[in-house]
């Protein structure tokens, strides 16, 4: 008799079936490839953040090359009115080279022409007269004065109640007097030499090969090309190279400055004397206007205004002389100053530019990348979308998602190498 089968029974075990290799590896394919993916996104994300951040660094050495920039449009303006001012009292009167001897030759020829007015007034009786030669024994007193001092700085020491006692020295004057005797305005006036060696230690050299690709690229800044031709030279350009070319340009830039604030210094107290002489010489031909003036009682002595006369001229003469010549040099000199300052700004301003065209091919090339690793990323998107289907499939679909996941790799890692 047959026996019922039980219906609490367990079931009859069924037989496991192992995974073939084939099977594991399309298992696994579109993990891989979504790392992949997940990789490639990290990748493009920092790369744009990459990208932004050198855009911004761009940014600010734009702003750092505006200001120099500024600084040499105000120069070269300054400079400028300056040059046409010395350039004017050159077509009024045609100046000749001013020295030291220019400077000490006024007072000496104004104290003598005062000397000699003080004696001829000592005959006249009469009290315009007796006014008048006390006025020019004291404008005679103040023009020695001034020819002491002059003499003084010329010597190279300090005058009597200078703030700044012992500052300058015979060289120092010596080249502040050259500076003034420089026929164009165009020309760069400097120091003696050795003046600030003291102070300046001296700059660094980039090195002939890395200078000239510098010059290359500035070169082609100022021909106005394109930043895409521009952008595989820039890039060759080292940050410490660039950084060492800025350094010694603001130390040139400083050292320009400051020859030209030490020749300044000493021209304060030449224009200061140079002022004096003119008022005292102002002075004494005002004085002397009214002495002769027709209603005036000192027209009884004929021959006393006639010997006046040519001593007037005379200092007339000398202070006319003093400021053609000096003005017109000293306003040479400013607009020279202004220039090299002008320049050194430029100079300091291109390498910002420099700077500026590297910082944006740096950022376009990380922009290039980030994009470049997105279409990576889609690539083993796509490789993850087909191994999906072979594996549910199981077929040989696979081949075309493991070929995708290759691409992605292979480009991703041109990107990363090739790229970088």
């Amino acid at each position: 008799m047959a026996t019922a089968p039980n219906p609490q029974a367990a079931p009859a075990p069924t037989a496991v079936t192992k995974k073939t290799f084939f099977d594991t590896v399309l298992t696994a394919t579109p993990v891989l490839l979504t790392v992949v993916a997940t990789f490639m996104v990290g990748q493009s994300t920092g790369e744009m953040t990459r990208a932004q951040y050198f855009r911004a660094i761009a940014s600010q050495n734009q702003s750092k090359a505006g200001d120099q920039w500024a600084f040499f449009q105000a120069k070269r303006i300054r400079g400028t009115s300056y040059e046409v001012t010395a350039s004017l009292l050159g077509t009024l009167r045609e100046p000749a080279p001013f020295s030291a001897a220019t400077l000490m030759d006024t007072p000496e020829r104004m104290g003598a022409a005062l000397s000699r007015v003080s004696e001829k007034l000592k005959s006249a009786t009469d009290d315009r007269a007796t006014h008048l030669r006390g006025e020019v024994d004291a404008w005679l007193a103040e023009t020695k004065d001034v020819l002491h001092d002059t003499r003084t700085l010329l010597n190279g020491a300090s005058q009597p109640g200078d703030s700044q006692a012992g500052r300058f020295t015979s060289e120092a004057v010596e080249a502040a007097l050259a500076a003034l005797d420089q026929a164009s305005p165009k020309k760069t006036a400097r120091p003696a030499k050795g003046s600030l060696s003291a102070d300046d230690p001296g700059g660094q050299d980039l090195g002939k090969d890395r200078a000239h690709l510098l010059n290359e690229v500035i070169d082609g800044i100022k021909k106005r090309q394109p930043e895409s031709a521009l952008a595989r030279k820039v890039l060759k350009i080292s940050d410490s190279d660039l950084q060492l070319a800025v350094a010694e340009a603001e130390r040139k830039a400083d050292l320009v400055y400051r020859e030209g604030k030490q020749l300044e210094s000493v021209l304060e107290h030449i224009d200061k004397l140079v002022e004096r002489q003119t008022r005292i010489g102002r002075a004494f031909l005002t004085a002397h206007g009214r002495f002769v003036q027709p209603n005036s009682a000192a027209t009884s002595s004929g021959s006393l205004v006639q010997e006046l006369q040519p001593l007037a001229d005379s200092i007339r003469a000398a202070l006319d002389r003093l400021g053609a010549d000096y003005k017109t040099a000293r306003y040479a000199f400013t607009a020279r100053r202004y220039e090299a300052d002008a320049r050194s700004n430029q100079d300091s301003a291109y390498l910002y530019e420099v700077k500026v065209y590297q910082a944006s091919a740096r950022s376009d090339r990380h922009l290039l990348r980030s994009k470049n690793f997105l279409y990576a990323m889609l690539v083993a998107q796509v490789g993850v979308t087909i191994a999906s289907l072979a594996l549910r499939r199981k077929s040989l679909v696979w081949m075309l998602a493991a070929a995708a996941g290759i691409i992605a790799i292979g480009f991703g890692a041109y990107v990363f190498l090739d790229m970088g």
